[in-house]
């Protein structure tokens, strides 16, 4: 993730929930206008030269409460997320990224996530969903160890025929699904080593890497 600063933001903290063993949502609200586009991120700001990037997991229609997905570690930003408290003020630099539909693009889309990478897929799924943009959506998750990340809003759609929704290892999930892949937009997101494998994957499904946009979550 690139961290050079676009725009600074004053924030509070409006709620924190956890979402599964070792991640929790916050949300955050600014105290301006915010836009971005559904699958960039914010650098939030902790004080003492501590800052964390973290990828937005809601939809831009609801800017006034912003979501973000956080992976705790052992690291100082981790710890500075979990002593967060409602109320609590904050610097948040951003949007980044360029994991987003190019402008134009009409192709239906497939999306491969792994562990919290499912964050901005997230705010893809849903404002794709709340501009009733027609075309098919395939969402392909691994989840991490402790299960799905926002599982029950990714079933309530496969359910309901708005999304093909699948759950498994990124390799059998990206081969039985070669048909979705053609012609398809492919978006691919997660930790460097689940990149490693779907993208090696994903070129014996005769899918180059030219094809694919990706956003690195880091090692």
């Amino acid at each position: 993730m690139n961290d050079a600063v676009k725009e600074s933001y004053r924030a509070h903290i409006t709620a924190t929930e956890p979402l599964g063993p070792g991640i929790v949502q916050v949300t955050i609200a600014f105290d301006r206008e915010f836009a971005f586009a559904p699958g960039q991120y914010v650098s939030v700001q902790f004080g003492e030269g501590v800052s964390r990037a973290y990828c937005i997991a809601s939809a831009p229609q609801r800017p006034q409460a912003v979501q973000l997905c956080v992976r705790l570690g052992g690291g100082a930003g981790s710890g500075a997320v979990q002593e967060l408290k409602v109320g609590e003020r904050l610097t948040v630099d951003g949007p980044f990224g360029e994991f987003i539909i190019p402008e134009g693009d009409q192709r239906p889309v497939v999306l491969i996530a792994g562990d919290t990478g499912i964050a901005p897929v997230r705010s893809i799924v849903l404002h794709l969903k709340a501009v009733d943009d027609p075309r098919p959506i395939t969402v392909l998750y691994e989840p991490a160890g402790a299960g799905p990340v926002y599982g029950a809003d990714f079933r309530n759609l496969g359910e309901s025929g708005s999304i093909r929704y699948l759950r498994g290892k990124v390799e059998d999930l990206i081969e039985g699904n070669r048909a979705a892949l053609n012609g398809s937009l492919i978006m691919l997101t997660g930790f460097d080593p689940f990149l490693d494998r779907a993208l090696s994957a994903l070129e014996r499904a005769d899918v180059g890497r030219d094809r694919v946009i990706s956003e690195s979550f880091g090692k």
